[in-house]
């Protein structure tokens, strides 16, 4: 039993360090966490999440990043045609998703700080130190204190609120495994794990009888007719129960593309819709037969968590999926229950379209 503790310690500690060190990344670079003061600045609120408030600056700097980042990926597109995208009764909807989803990052940044304070947690010497030099790197990289201080006011921020971003991520972490730790208040074993991947994977082995040509030219009547006459013969033998499913692949399938042990799809693979839809009705061992664009699939599944196919990064990969969607759900039921005021007053005068560095 204290085997079986200390594996799964080890198990899970390696995808909570690759889904933390991830989420770090993705904080900095969207500005997704950030550092609440509601005296860092002098103009007001733009909203009031509990007691926390958060700063005007704060949302300037998040509407700033997103923008540039929209420019990036649009380098050659008229402005004005870019914000009014969507246009719907002479209101810009592209610009207005995009305020609503930074505000909405605030918010629930917000949120995660008040959690961190709720439950009465606090940050460690070992984070202290590592945020120090990281923070001391970062500085040095923008060529001093000085020439950092003139890049943060034009981006809306201070070097305590720099500061603050991994500090805010700090609080993520320890609250992050305060809820999905070892020691956690929700804890996860192996079997769960392996349940959440099955119920999101499933594992097909496939023969595809062609319908369409080498070139993807349509087959003449007589050749469509031999190959639903032989989907129909491949499908009962399939089905037999002494069938070597291996075999037929062998002899029938056309798909160049099958791997060895099978296509592992999850849930949102894009794939072909019918064969997908299939994949996640059928039962173990069920033989079934679908017409695609493609032609006739007789497909047979197997069981996902079989050794060939879910080895521990499979295994990993799907701990880090559930995790992230219940930290997901855990920050969203909070935010539900917040009393959440937004300074509608003040949003409407912040634009993207208008948002400039300083």
């Amino acid at each position: 039993m204290k085997m079986e503790q200390e594996n799964m310690k080890n198990f899970v500690k390696e995808p909570l360090m690759l889904y933390l060190s991830i989420a770090l990344v993705l904080a900095l670079i969207a500005g997704a966490f950030i550092y609440f003061r509601g005296d860092t600045f002098g103009d007001d609120y733009i909203v009031k999440v509990d007691e926390t408030e958060v700063s005007a600056n704060l949302y300037r700097h998040a509407l700033l990043i997103a923008k540039e980042k929209v420019l990036l990926e649009y380098p050659n597109s008229d402005q004005d045609a870019l914000w009014s995208f969507q246009e719907t009764d002479d209101s810009p909807v592209f610009a207005r998703e995009i305020e609503e989803f930074e505000l909405n990052k605030l918010i629930k940044t917000a949120v995660i700080n008040n959690l961190f304070e709720e439950y009465g947690l606090e940050l460690t010497a070992a984070q202290d130190e590592l945020r120090a030099q990281n923070v001391a790197a970062r500085i040095e990289g923008f060529g001093g204190r000085e020439a950092a201080d003139e890049l943060f006011k034009k981006y809306y921020l201070t070097y305590e609120d720099f500061v603050g971003f991994y500090e805010d991520y700090d609080r993520f972490e320890l609250l992050f495994l305060h809820y999905f730790g070892v020691d956690g208040l929700y804890p996860v074993s192996f079997e769960e794990i392996d349940e959440y991947y099955e119920d999101n994977h499933a594992r097909i082995k496939s023969i595809l009888i062609p319908l369409v040509g080498s070139q993807g030219e349509a087959l003449s009547a007589e050749a469509t007719q031999e190959a639903m006459d032989l989907a129909v013969v491949v499908q009962e033998e399939a089905s037999r129960p002494d069938s070597n499913f291996d075999e037929l692949i062998k002899r029938y399938n056309k798909d160049v593309n099958l791997p060895e042990d099978g296509y592992v799809i999850s849930r949102d693979y894009n794939t072909v819709p019918e064969f997908a839809s299939a994949a996640f009705t059928m039962k173990e061992g069920e033989v079934k037969t679908i017409l695609t664009d493609h032609g006739y699939y007789i497909m047979k599944k197997y069981s996902a968590l079989d050794p060939s196919v879910y080895t521990n990064i499979e295994r990993q990969q799907a701990l880090l999926t559930m995790r992230g969607q219940a930290f997901n759900d855990q920050i969203s039921d909070a935010k539900n229950k917040a009393d959440i005021v937004r300074n509608e007053d003040l949003i409407e005068q912040i634009k993207i379209e208008d948002i400039t560095t300083r």
